[in-house]
């Protein structure tokens, strides 16, 4: 699956049952923060974009909340492996096919 904003935007989503409005709206449920949380911590770790292009794709105002949920889901991660497992699974299904 080619790793653009919106793949990752749309597994986070169908992964999470969060909708995609919920996730670029101003919307502060905790599991709909987690998610979005999540789709910027994995916009980062897998296409590299910066952290004002996920912002603006996500409808923050600025890079600071990339950066702070960046933060927020390595450091959830050493702690709660069921949610490290989660974010690696996605995180699969965005890397190359392997070569033979």
């Amino acid at each position: 699956m080619a790793a653009t904003m919106a793949s990752i935007t749309e597994e986070v989503s169908r992964q999470t049952d969060v909708p995609l409005e919920y996730l670029r709206g101003p919307m502060r449920w905790p599991h709909v923060v987690e998610a979005r949380h999540m789709a910027m911590f994995l916009a980062r770790e897998i296409t590299g974009y910066s952290q004002i292009r996920i912002a603006r794709a996500l409808g923050r105002a600025d890079h600071t909340t990339v950066r702070h949920a960046c933060r927020r889901m390595r450091d959830r991660m050493r702690s709660d492996p069921a949610l490290a497992n989660r974010l690696l699974a996605i995180k699969a299904k965005f890397a190359p096919p392997a070569r033979t």
